[in-house]
């Protein structure tokens, strides 16, 4: 058997760093290794290889490669999703899990989407959208390898568009958005990453010069590491163009320089290790998550001696070592599954009994015609083609599918300043809207939550003023406000000023005879209480009287205090001390009380 031994090092090293985040959650791993983008410049390498030995028949590669990539995940799903309807199958709303229906279950069988899980399960598929990523790549790839080959330059510059106009708020795309959103943005996200496996195929990626490779490459890692820091907080999983830049700086400068690996063959246990994570990378990769679970539950479980779990750094180091034991259980276990889709013989200890031997045969090779075809590799033969731009047609056509599907069970509120919505699939009545008012402490108070007051809460409030809307005055001018005035001597007529704490009671109202007919007593509660109200002189609808300048208790209606313009009373006739409302008085046209009503002339004070 030979392989390329750089190859595998650097996946079985992506593998174990994925695990280790998995594990530990070290926010920095990321910019040391990034996994995912070194996985799909491997896979993408690998597909070419692939689609050159097919002499690129689509239909070939895409049955050999899903025949290898399905049947682990189907095992996953044999056992993951009885146990999740056990459970219940618990889908609430922003936990990551989704309703059990057909769809859920279909992307288990056909990975266009990520599996459906509950939320109990969501722990588990989490990593399984690369899953769902590989399966598009895989459609993708013949009539991108074919585009590639003839415009390499162009073709590698798309998917990079799309994330710089995604990062710039142009288009709506998050890795962590809707499904269709979710399918763009990853496409994005590592299609440069993917090509750049293509170009690592074909050998061209090694005759670059490393006088601009190197700055290149530094340039787009920093720049991706500046836009990460600034817009997502240091989050390089979370951003879409962030991880973009930063993944393609470090994957052209990995496959650029491609070390020789041969000092493995002095080492055969690291050798066969390598091998070995080769050949069950399907079932390490799908069944991390579920060992971290275990170890962290057995770790958790206190049967594990105090030493494993003396500090967090500690206890996640034994997790991860704990979580290799039971991954190295899962190969054991279900890791023949990986041989029977290779179409080797199964095997339940993986462990090689011979040596691999070193090569290149599976990458760094110059594109030659294809064996019996006349076309070189750069060229596809007219059947060929059709069948790649159809491929891509139908990847097109799914992507379509998932975007309208997406917009038409869109929740009825986008979250932009929406209110709830009520079981009816309605909003709440917005609160009705009015003047603000203020107290001693600066704080606005809106208007409904004053009028939702009690009076003896309004009273409470020390120096709180409410002004009476013009609907509140002419309800108070009318018969009903003056029925509620008795012949009780208020405490503003006997010249007792009320504490400026509490707002006047009830009866504070001037009585009848102290006021002329057009005078009424304002609404409960609603005189200032920092001053008294001048009874002889109230408040018009249209001219409220300022609360600054009330008149003395002792004289109610005093000669140098001109009438409103709504009074008929002549400036030349000014009310005896003694008797504030003469009888001779006529009551304004505006007020319904009869004539014949008014207070008595002995009836003063």
């Amino acid at each position: 058997m030979q392989r390329d031994r750089y190859i595998d090092t650097l996946r079985a090293g992506a593998l174990l760093r994925v695990i280790l985040y998995h594990a530990i959650g070290f926010a920095w791993l990321p910019y040391v290794f990034p996994s995912m983008g070194i996985m799909f410049a491997l896979a993408g390498g690998l597909v070419a290889a692939s689609l050159d030995r097919a002499q690129h028949n689509p239909w070939q590669v895409l049955r050999k490669r899903t025949r290898r990539l399905l049947p682990p995940l189907w095992m996953l799903g044999i056992v993951l999703v009885p146990i999740m309807m056990v459970q219940g199958w618990i889908a609430v709303a922003d936990d990551g899990g989704v309703p059990l229906d057909a769809w859920a279950l279909l992307h288990w069988i056909i990975p266009l989407g990520d599996p459906g899980a509950s939320d109990w399960g969501y722990q588990f598929t989490t990593p399984l959208w690369y899953i769902r990523a590989y399966f598009w790549f895989l459609l993708l790839s013949p009539a991108a390898l074919f585009l590639f080959r003839r415009w390499p330059k162009r073709t590698l510059s798309v998917p990079l568009l799309v994330a710089v106009l995604s990062g710039f708020g142009v288009l709506d795309l998050s890795l962590q958005g809707s499904p269709s959103s979710a399918i763009v943005a990853t496409m994005a996200t590592f299609g440069a990453c993917w090509m750049l496996g293509f170009a690592h195929h074909d050998g061209g990626l090694r005759h670059l010069s490393l006088r601009w490779v190197i700055p290149v490459s530094v340039g787009l890692i920093a720049v991706g590491t500046w836009w990460t820091a600034t817009r997502a907080s240091w989050a390089l999983d979370d951003d879409t163009l962030g991880q973009a830049l930063y993944c393609l700086g470090f994957v052209l400068l990995l496959l650029r320089f491609y070390p020789s690996f041969t000092w493995l063959q002095r080492r055969p246990v690291l050798d066969k290790l390598v091998t070995v994570i080769n050949f069950r990378a399907m079932t390490i990769y799908l069944w991390g998550n579920v060992a971290i679970f275990v170890a962290a539950a057995a770790l958790s479980s206190g049967w594990m001696p105090w030493m494993f779990t003396v500090n967090g750094v500690v206890a996640g180091l034994s997790r991860f070592l704990l979580t290799l034991v039971v991954i190295a259980a899962a190969v054991l276990a279900v890791g023949w599954v990986e041989d029977l889709a290779a179409q080797r013989a199964p095997r339940l200890n993986p462990w090689p009994r011979e040596r691999t031997h070193v090569g290149t045969s599976t990458s760094g090779r110059l594109v030659q015609p294809a064996r019996g075809s006349s076309h070189p590799q750069g060229m596809l033969p007219r059947r060929r083609l059709t069948g790649a731009v159809v491929m891509a047609g139908l990847a097109g056509m799914l992507t379509l599918f998932w975007i309208v599907s997406d917009q038409s069970i869109a929740p009825t509120n986008t979250g932009r300043g929406q209110g709830s919505i009520t079981a009816l699939d309605e909003q709440p009545p917005a609160p009705p809207a009015g003047a603000a008012a203020s107290d001693d402490g600066e704080e606005s108070v809106p208007r409904g939550t004053l009028d939702t007051m009690s009076e003896t809460e309004q009273g409470s409030r020390p120096g709180s003023e409410v002004a009476t809307t013009p609907e509140e005055d002419v309800a108070a001018s009318g018969p009903a406000a003056t029925s509620g005035a008795g012949g009780e001597v208020g405490p503003t007529q006997a010249g007792v000023t009320p504490p400026s704490s509490s707002a006047p009671p009830t009866g504070a109202a001037p009585p009848t005879g102290a006021a002329p007919p057009t005078g009424a007593a304002p609404p409960t509660g609603a005189a200032p209480p920092t001053g008294p109200a001048a009874p002889t002189d109230p408040a018009p609808p249209t001219d409220p009287a300022p609360p600054t300048d009330p008149a003395p208790p002792t004289d109610p209606a005093p000669p140098t205090d001109p009438a409103p313009p709504t009074d008929p009373a002549p400036p030349t006739d000014p009310a005896p001390s003694t008797d504030p409302a003469p009888p001779t008085d006529p009551a304004p046209p505006t007020d319904p009380a009869p004539p014949t009503d008014p207070a008595p002339p002995t009836d003063s004070p």
